[in-house]
Formats: C-alpha cells, sequence, structure tokens
C-alpha cells in the first residue's frame, strides 16, 4: 500500500514538471528523466516484492500438497483402503483447521499413530485429546505420543510423563490401584482420562 502511495505521489510530481517543460528547456528535460527513471525503480522494486510474495505462498502450497498427498499413501497402507486414505486426510485438513497445531505436526502426529498401533477411525479423537495437552504444555505433540507408546508396552518413566503433570500417584489414582498391577492398555486409558482435564483447550485458545 505504502509502494502504490509512493508511485501515485510520483506520477503527480511527473505532471507537474511536465506542465513546466516550456519554460524550464534543458532543465525540464532533465527533470523529466530523472522523474521517469525514479518511476521505474519503484515500479521494480514493487513488482519484485510482489513477485517474491507470490512465490513464498504458491511453494508453501505446493509444500502442503505434497505433504498431504504423502500422508494420503501412508493411510492408504494403513488402512488397506483408498477411499477409507482419502477420507482420512479430509478430516485431517478439517481437525487441523480447528486447531492452532501446525498443519505439519498433525501429518506427522497422525502417520506415527497409526505406524504405532492406533485404529484409523481412533486417530483423530487421540489427536484432539494429545494436542490440547501438548498446547497446553507447549511441547511437541510427538512427545505425548512416545509417552503414551511406553505406557501401552507398561513402561511408566516418570521423566517422560511429568512435562504433562502426569505422576506415578495420579495413574495410580486413575487406575483404582497399583501402576504395577496394571496392564498396558490399562496404563493408557488412565493416562486419557488425566489428559482429559484439557478438553476444550482447542476452542478456548482459537478464540483469543
Amino acid at each position: 500500500e505504502q509502494g502504490l502511495r509512493r508511485l501515485n505521489q510520483q506520477a503527480r510530481e511527473l505532471g507537474r514538471t511536465v506542465q513546466d517543460t516550456s519554460g524550464g528547456g534543458a532543465f525540464a528535460i532533465r527533470g523529466i528523466a530523472t522523474e521517469l527513471n525514479r518511476l521505474n525503480q519503484a515500479l521494480v522494486v514493487t513488482f519484485g516484492a510482489v513477485t517474491a510474495a507470490l512465490g513464498l505462498l504458491a511453494k508453501e502450497a505446493i509444500t502442503t500438497s505434497a505433504n498431504f498427498e504423502t500422508l494420503r499413501v501412508t493411510m492408504e497402507v494403513f488402512t488397506g483402503s483408498a477411499q477409507a486414505a482419502d477420507q482420512m486426510v479430509r478430516d485431517l485438513k478439517t481437525f487441523a483447521a480447528t486447531t492452532p497445531l501446525q498443519i505439519k505436526d498433525v501429518e506427522d502426529a497422525a502417520a506415527l499413530l497409526l505406524a504405532l498401533g492406533e485404529a484409523a477411525e481412533d486417530v483423530i479423537p487421540t489427536l484432539k485429546l494429545l494436542g490440547q495437552a501438548a498446547v497446553a504444555v507447549n511441547k511437541p505433540i510427538e512427545q505425548l505420543i512416545r509417552a503414551r507408546e511406553a505406557l501401552s508396552a507398561g513402561v511408566v518413566r516418570s521423566v517422560q510423563l511429568q512435562p504433562f503433570g502426569v505422576t506415578r500417584q495420579g495413574l495410580a489414582a486413575a487406575l483404582g490401584k497399583d501402576v504395577a498391577q496394571a496392564t498396558g492398555d490399562e496404563l493408557v486409558a488412565a493416562f486419557d482420562k488425566i489428559l482429559g482435564k484439557f478438553e476444550g483447550l482447542f476452542a478456548k485458545t482459537l478464540k483469543t
């Protein structure tokens, strides 16, 4: 906008210079040449900036499209169906638009969950649960997925859980028994139950 205003002003100055040519002779002609040169330089800078901005937008769009195409292929491998893969990619795009998460983070997290055995129909609900907790404590969502993976194997690592406000005592309370007596599935369920305290965070974050 400022560039356009400058061009406007320079055009008006050029017009005034042209009007004065009858009395200024060679001086006026030199003035016209100077103004034309300034105007040309301003146009080059303005259009250069516009071209660069459009180039960045195009690059980002192409990258995003390529990422989702890679994700679609990954989803097809895990779901065994091109139709199911296409639907999941559409669902992930819709989900990402309703969160403060970056699209790339959603893609990577979805692929990782599937690789770790998460059922396709559970991917988005799990992403929502873990994503809200990740945003709440400003940690990568992958870190939560890895902590959850360890729990599913029956491994309780305090160093993985504490950043999210989860403790062995908290897990035991959610389980109703000692963590040593719980199966991997029970530990994951207790973990998810505790993370439920962050429910609604996406909506609150987007409002602000």
